[in-house]
């Protein structure tokens, strides 16, 4: 998919906004906090595309409180990337990984999203919020 659409609620935590779902609490960045204010205790949709994503494994320079993890359930080796099909809860993600990252069907995996990549829609009207 060129985008991994994810229902969520934007909540607060300690001062922070965050994109969360039951098993996964996403920070929105600073510089998004006043896009999203309004949304708080809201639903709305985050959008992920799959090269926003990366595992914690072999990438290291990840923001804070932007990790998820995941169960993997299928690989695609596409020769110069891998798609890899991951489930959280009711939801699945589709991230693009490496070829070299050895994950296998099974697998319980950490990924950290790029959450200034991220977009936020509005769950009713399915607006862009940023």
């Amino acid at each position: 998919p060129a985008m991994n659409f994810i229902d969520c609620t934007i909540v607060k935590k300690n001062g922070d906004l965050y994109a969360a779902t039951k098993e996964m609490s996403l920070k929105i960045p600073k510089d998004k906090v006043k896009l999203v204010e309004s949304y708080v205790n809201k639903d709305a949709i985050l959008g992920l595309r799959p090269e926003h994503i990366t595992d914690t494994m072999t990438v290291k320079d990840y923001e804070p409180g932007t990790t998820f993890k995941a169960s993997v359930w299928v690989v695609e080796p596409l020769g110069s990337e891998k798609l890899v099909h991951v489930r959280s809860g009711d939801n699945n993600i589709v991230v693009r990984l490496d070829p070299h990252v050895n994950v296998q069907t099974g697998d319980v995996v950490e990924f950290a999203a790029r959450m200034d990549l991220a977009h936020i829609f509005d769950k009713e009207t399915e607006e862009t919020i940023f």
